[in-house]
């Protein structure tokens, strides 16, 4: 029994450092994917949800223009999504999948998860209520155009 304690706790130790290696910025990228300092007191974040999926036909706030989705694409994996969240948004062993994400999150709310999402933390409102991820996600410093943009896309997919 405490071996078994053992190898859950060493498997808890290497997922956390393993998040902690791919969310820290390296080399090049030092000066473009930085974790956010902890932010000043917000208002708490509803747990409810308001919004609606767009209409059948709706346009895509990507545009249709490639270098747009280009752009976003290119942001996703400059800031390590990828690394937990996956190239094909299928998700992995530390993160869930992020296709269809439009269907539980609307902009805003998805804008202020990715800026810090301790902030979600007492509201219950997570990326996936898989008891099998328990590691939570680290907030992410990017320019708001970035982040609009990053958002813009993930509600496509």
């Amino acid at each position: 029994m405490r071996a078994h304690i053992n190898l859950i706790s060493l498997g808890a130790l290497l997922a956390a450092g393993v998040l902690f290696l791919t969310a820290c910025p390296s080399g090049d990228d030092a000066g473009n994917n930085q974790q956010a300092a902890a932010p000043a007191a917000d208002p708490a974040v509803s747990s409810g949800s308001s919004h609606s999926l767009p209409p059948a036909g709706a346009e895509n706030p990507c545009g249709d223009a490639p270098a747009a989705v280009e752009d976003a694409s290119a942001i996703y994996k400059t800031a390590n999504c990828t690394m937990c969240h996956g190239e094909d948004f299928a998700g992995g062993a530390l993160a869930p999948g992020l296709s269809n994400i439009a269907a539980e999150w609307d902009k805003a709310e998805l804008t202020k998860y990715i800026k810090d999402p301790s902030k979600y933390e007492d509201s219950g409102k997570r990326l996936s209520h898989d008891p099998k991820y328990t590691i939570e996600m680290p907030p992410f410093a990017m320019s708001d155009d970035d982040l609009n943009k990053l958002v813009d896309w993930l509600l496509t997919r």
